[in-house]
């Protein structure tokens, strides 16, 4: 198959399984972190065989998809976990471990930011106890980035070097 055409297809039938992990949030409440993170290993995927560009333009109609689709908890992949894959792509590539570490903190802090600050005016509203917290979620938030980084990392490891070549799957 041509590179392009395997490239496309294999965006595709990634983004669709995002989407579809991503609208099972509404049926499992329990499952709603996981299955974002289920959402996160399509994009992780998508980007270790068609590299960052398509994963862009995946993370992008993804992004469409997911706030069409799944308003409620589309946010979760337009926030972070359909953009981090590609950002790790980049950040990883910096020599030195301690300056990557800091933008892939700087990374999280952004979109935990983000979200904190949008999310606050109404769960302050609904529970007064969570605006008072920041700090306590932004450390229990900080602790969960370390080891979701780091698991990302055993997980592309292990799709690198063990799924890909019992699939055959030979980029490009």
């Amino acid at each position: 198959m041509h590179v392009k055409a395997r490239s496309i297809a294999l965006s595709a039938m990634m983004l669709a399984l995002s989407v579809v992990f991503l609208y099972f949030t509404q049926f499992l409440p329990t499952m709603r972190l996981a299955l974002a993170g289920a959402a996160c290993l399509c994009m992780t995927v998508l980007t270790a065989e068609t590299g960052p560009y398509y994963a862009l333009i995946a993370f992008a109609a993804g992004s469409f998809l997911c706030l069409l689709l799944v308003p409620t908890f589309g946010w979760l992949f337009v926030g972070f976990f359909g953009w981090y894959p590609i950002a790790k792509c980049f950040l990883e590539r910096v020599r030195s471990k301690p300056l990557s570490w800091a933008l892939k903190l700087a990374c999280f802090l952004a979109a935990f930011a983000l979200a904190y600050f949008a999310g606050s005016a109404l769960l302050g509203a609904l529970f007064p106890r969570f605006a008072a917290m920041p700090v306590l979620l932004l450390a229990a938030g900080l602790i969960a980035f370390v080891l979701f980084d780091l698991v990302l990392t055993k997980f592309i490891n292990w799709y690198l070097f063990y799924i890909r070549p019992k699939l055959g799957m030979n980029r490009g």
